[in-house]
This record gives C-alpha cells, sequence and structure tokens, in this order.
C-alpha cells in the first residue's frame, strides 16, 4: 500500500512541480493534497492523514514552522521534508527540533529530493514492518494468554517458581492481588454424563469447571485451572468467608444432583506465603478420592431433612436406614474421616450462618432452627468451629450485633 504525500507551498509553479515532475508512484507515494498555505495545509492533515509532508517555511497565515508544529498534535507519525529559500542556521536548528527528516533549498535539485523521499521511505517501510511484527505477537498473545496463564499456575503448584517470578507473572496476566485461598477440586468417578465418547468427556469437563466457578464467583475474585490430572485448581481472593465455608457441601450437593459425580474439595489459606501452596498441593494429590458409599449419602440426606431436630441421634439413622451402628460408624468414618457428631455439628453451623446473615432473626431462634437446645450450647458449638462467637462472627461479617 503506497504511502501519503501533501505538498505545501504558497508558489503554485512550485507545489505543482512537485506533484507532477516527481515520479512518487515509483517512489511508493501517491499525491494526496496541495496546499496553498498553512490553514488549508493543516485542514488537509485533519482530513487524508499524509504519511509525508512536503513543507516550504515562508508560507502567508500559518508560517511553515508553526504548521508543523500544530500538524504533529494532529498526526504524531507524520514526517516532514522543509522546502525553503533561506539558508538559516535558525531555521535549519528549529526544524531539527521539531524532528523534520531533511532540509532542503530552493530551487530543489530532483536528485536531492529523490534521495531525501527514497530515504524516508525506507525508514517508513522498516517502522511499518516492526509494527506488524508487534501487532501479530500482540495478537498472538492475546490468542494465547489462557495458555500461558495456566502453564503459570501449573509452574506455581508444581513449586517452580520463586517470589520474585509469581509477582512478575501476577502483574503479567493482570490477575487479581491479594488472592489469599486456593482449592483443589477432585472426582472420584464418572457420572452419569460421561459416556464414553471423547466429546461426552470433554462435555463433562465444561459442567464440571462450569459449576465451580459458579460457586467460586460467590466467594470472590479467583483463576481457575486444571493440572495434570484433571484436577481443578483455584486461587482465591476470599470476600465473602461464609460462602467458602458452604462451598465444599454445595459444590458436593449439586456435582451429585446436576452430574451424578462425587467429588472432592480441599481448601486451605496461604495468606501471602506462597511457598505453601506447592506443598500442600502434594498432600492432597497424593491421597486418593474414594466413592462415597450410598449407604453415606442416604445418611448425608437423612441429616438435612432432620438436622434442625435436637433430638437427632446417630442411632436413630441406623434404624431409619436398617442398618447396625458399628457398619455405619465404619463407612460414614471413611467416606467422610469425621464422627456423626462432628460432621453433623459443622452441618448445623454451616446452616446457621446463613441465618446469621438476617439481623431479624435472633440469635436463639437461630439456635433452635438449627437443633440446638439452647442459645449456650449453639454458641459453644460456633466457637469450637469457627474459632468466633456468632455475635461476633455477625457483627464482622455484616455489621450487626445480637
Amino acid at each position: 500500500m503506497p504511502y501519503k504525500v501533501l505538498i505545501a507551498d504558497d508558489e503554485r509553479v512550485i507545489r505543482e512541480g512537485m506533484a507532477t515532475l516527481i515520479d512518487w508512484i515509483q517512489l511508493g507515494f501517491t499525491v494526496c493534497g496541495l496546499a496553498a498555505n498553512g490553514l488549508e495545509a493543516l485542514e488537509m492533515v485533519a482530513e487524508v492523514k499524509p504519511d509525508l509532508m512536503l513543507v516550504d517555511i515562508q508560507m502567508p497565515q500559518v508560517s511553515g514552522l508553526l504548521l508543523i508544529e500544530k500538524a504533529k498534535a494532529i498526526a504524531p507519525e507524520l514526517e516532514f521534508i522543509i522546502i525553503t529559500g533561506h539558508d538559516e542556521f535558525d531555521f535549519a536548528r528549529q526544524a531539527i527540533n521539531l524532528g523534520v527528516r531533511d532540509y532542503l533549498l530552493k530551487p530543489v535539485k530532483e536528485h536531492r529530493l529523490l534521495e531525501s523521499v527514497d530515504r524516508i521511505r525506507k525508514e517508513m517501510d522498516r517502522q511499518r514492518r516492526s509494527k506488524e511484527q508487534y501487532d501479530f505477537a500482540m495478537t498472538q498473545l492475546q490468542k494465547n494468554m489462557t495458555v500461558l496463564r495456566d502453564q503459570f499456575l501449573q509452574q506455581l503448584i508444581q513449586g517452580q517458581l520463586v517470589q520474585e517470578e509469581i509477582d512478575e507473572m501476577l502483574g503479567f496476566h493482570k490477575l487479581q492481588a491479594g488472592f489469599d485461598h486456593f482449592c483443589l477440586l477432585r472426582q472420584s468417578r464418572q457420572g452419569r454424563l460421561a459416556g464414553n465418547g471423547e466429546w461426552d468427556r470433554q462435555l463433562l469437563r465444561f459442567a464440571v469447571q462450569n459449576i465451580f466457578e459458579e460457586l467460586l464467583s460467590h466467594c470472590g475474585p479467583f483463576v481457575c485451572t486444571a493440572d495434570m490430572k484433571s484436577n481443578l485448581f483455584a486461587l482465591v481472593k476470599v470476600e465473602n468467608i461464609r460462602n467458602w465455608q458452604q462451598l465444599p457441601r454445595e459444590l458436593a450437593e449439586t456435582m451429585r444432583q446436576t452430574l451424578d459425580l462425587d467429588i472432592r474439595l480441599d481448601q486451605a489459606c496461604f495468606g501471602q506465603d506462597w511457598t505453601l501452596i506447592p506443598d500442600q498441593y502434594e498432600t492432597w494429590t497424593q491421597s486418593q478420592v474414594r466413592p462415597v458409599n450410598p449407604l453415606t449419602e442416604r445418611a448425608f440426606a437423612y441429616i438435612a431433612a432432620h438436622y434442625s431436630d435436637p433430638d437427632l441421634s446417630f442411632r436413630r439413622i441406623c434404624e431409619a436406614l436398617f442398618v447396625s451402628s458399628s457398619y455405619l460408624s465404619k463407612i460414614f468414618k471413611q467416606d467422610t474421616n469425621e464422627t456423626f457428631v462432628d460432621y453433623l455439628a459443622k452441618y448445623r453451623i454451616q446452616k446457621s450462618l446463613l441465618l446469621l446473615a438476617n439481623p431479624e432473626i435472633r440469635m436463639y431462634e437461630i439456635a433452635s432452627d438449627v437443633g440446638y437446645k439452647s442459645q449456650q450450647y449453639f454458641s459453644a458449638a460456633f466457637k469450637k468451629i469457627l474459632g468466633v462467637s456468632p455475635s461476633e462472627y455477625r457483627a464482622r461479617e455484616f455489621g450487626t450485633g445480637a
């Protein structure tokens, strides 16, 4: 594509002569305009956007030097050749300060003008190639940013980066500052939507990640990727601690109901000690995820339906499921790594977090709604699990008291 040249000279013979006597096409240019004065030239600069401008210094209304200054404000990359009948050092010095490419005296010798234009065109070609290469590189970079981000996260969890490199990569990828938690989602078996083909497996992976990211978004800003074993790893800036605490149960229930999947979500807080991440990640991935026993799932369902009953007991669940307490206790502990008492306490406390968000509900009412016979028992269980009393939690998270 040829460059555009604008010729500005108040002498008609000179501007038309330069337009017609020079083979501009051979030089790689087309003449886009002829201006008889500085004001006319400025209007053309804004309208036709030339690449090169031949300017006479002595012109009416707006001088050549002032024209160059104003034209550069409109088109910073516009190049200039001054043509003048005055061989004065002050003009030359000002032209150099304005970034003018060449300074030719009238009458202009054709070979000097040709040499000057050819030299400028070659520099323009070089700049154009550089810009094209830069634009291409940036386009390719944008296309591969997700891949590069995932590579960074892989290196992070494998302990291949020092703190300085982590800071640099967080800035490069414009990732959310203040990440303080991370988690790993693993699944123990394929669900009913998995199918046998690659398309079905890809569809399932997409569905799992979509659900995971949707629930993560309720906790705060995050970044998520799949590791080499197709587990989902996420860095999170936790802004809603209640949702973060409820995430494992919500996620497990949603995955079972929608995709018939058993999953495990491991969570940890690293503050700003990034060295904790690879060590914890390795510990998590070395442990095996087993499918949850159907009997345990039935126990989960019974607890979900009766947790508000203060008389709910493990013996009552065993009777309802027609199973011995020793057998259910064994498989329940294998599947949850918790006793029934601890599991029920955590479940009740997680349910209470939803009620604490409503300042109209009194503390004793919350205690009763989640299965505690007294507010004192509820407060003691709450503090044992979360480290603060229900009143302190409500004040910190919602700005309200008891």
